[in-house]
């Protein structure tokens, strides 16, 4: 395939943001007086967005978040997780800036759609310098419905000028199914956070990022 946009999973597909979000979650919880969490715990609790997350967090610990609460812990949340004063531990996988630049040189248009708060996405991607790849980046509360519905992924093709020929990337179920429900073809990266039977049902599946144009190069 000669694709004319690809549009990309955040967390675990460009970014390994696993000790950034459990530094930001083991803030909250610390607030509330529960226990501290592993970033291997968190790792499992990552991809349907931070409302999921800080769920997730509290039942770890034995406690059930109060659904009155929840928004407002929610909203707690990122602001630890955008505090410009906090330690970030975000880190870019390797040959991302470079593979994503040999897309562009292409002329391929590029794109983020992914389950993580628009403005959290937002610093992310500046922080680790990859804003300028993107023409479209389309977070959980910014996109009409969040992955895995494809309405997500099809909201980032609009903002591409519907592509006629486009590719998912990601590392999870959410992506695969988001992906292939808005007809596109779908590789996972094997690094991130997703499961073997995600892995399992791609059309290409790729161990390094810099796999990524030799893999989308032998798709149907």
């Amino acid at each position: 395939m000669h694709p004319d946009a690809i549009v990309f999973d955040l967390d675990g597909t460009l970014i390994d943001s696993a000790a950034d979000l459990t530094l930001t979650l083991n803030l909250l919880l610390a607030e509330h007086k529960r226990r501290q969490l592993s970033v291997e715990s968190v790792r499992r609790m990552i991809g349907d967005g931070v409302g999921a997350l800080v769920r997730r967090g509290f039942a770890a610990t034995g406690a059930q978040v109060d659904p009155a609460d929840h928004p407002g812990l929610t909203r707690r949340f990122l602001a630890f997780y955008t505090d410009p004063n906090r330690e970030h531990l975000a880190r870019v996988y390797p040959g991302v800036p470079q593979t994503l630049a040999g897309f562009a040189r292409r002329g391929i248009r590029l794109g983020v759609c992914t389950n993580k708060a628009q403005v959290a996405t937002d610093q992310v991607l500046h922080e680790a310098g990859l804003t300028p790849f993107f023409e479209a980046v389309i977070g959980q509360d910014t996109a009409p419905a969040p992955k895995p519905d494809p309405a997500h992924v099809r909201a980032v093709c609009a903002a591409l000028g519907q592509p006629a020929r486009a590719v998912m990337i990601g590392d999870s179920a959410n992506d695969l199914r988001a992906g292939r429900a808005a007809g596109l073809g779908v590789i996972l990266v094997t690094y991130g956070y997703g499961t073997p039977e995600a892995l399992a049902d791609a059309d290409a599946t790729v161990d390094r990022f810099d796999q990524l144009s030799e893999a989308i190069a032998r798709l149907p």
